[in-house]
């Protein structure tokens, strides 16, 4: 049975010992539009035609409806209120597993696990809420024209805008393993 006991070594050496530490953050939504100029609010922002949606494919997912807005008149500030709209939150958990390996009296060596996002949960940047800045991928001011039915809000016509879509997303879940030497 002698070999048994470099066994309940080995086991003990590999299992115990390890370290964990987490780290969980979470970030309130913040608010929208409230830079530059406002626009003025013509319809609901919370509800999005299927016809302005498909119009923005090229740009992404849309936040807001963005046919609910129009560039103010000339000398006029717009009649949206600052920070009307809200930009989504944020829920993030990192994870990291740590062991120590040391050997003579001074020298370890130290494994590392770390994971980032851990659950893989997409968290949406903010949202291109400014008139004028173009957005994601736009190049020219934003807004949307009505087209010749004013009474059908499918015949909104958003062409080269990016206002009111996501202009990113955090990073997707991020694995690195590590080895330290300590001395």
């Amino acid at each position: 049975m002698a070999g048994l006991g470099n066994y309940d070594r080995a086991v003990r050496h590999s299992v115990y010992g390890y370290k964990w530490n987490d780290v969980w953050r979470q970030r309130r939504s913040r608010n929208g539009i409230g830079t530059g100029s406002f626009p003025d609010l013509v319809g609901n922002p919370n509800v999005i035609p299927a016809g302005i949606q498909a119009d923005f494919d090229t740009f992404g997912k849309l936040a807001y409806n963005p046919a609910a807005f129009t560039t103010p008149m000339g000398l006029t500030f717009g009649d949206v209120g600052r920070n009307s709209l809200r930009y989504p939150g944020r829920l993030n958990f990192d994870f990291g597993l740590f062991k120590r390996f040391a050997f003579k009296e001074h020298y370890a060596f130290e494994f590392r696990w770390e994971n980032f996002n851990v659950f893989n949960h997409t968290q949406l940047d903010q949202v291109s809420g400014n008139l004028s800045s173009g957005g994601a991928g736009a190049t020219s001011p934003q807004g949307c024209v009505a087209g010749s039915n004013f009474a059908d809000p499918n015949t909104v016509a958003c062409v080269n805008s990016g206002f009111l879509t996501y202009t990113g997303a955090h990073l997707p879940r991020i694995m690195q393993f590590g080895l330290r030497f300590q001395f």
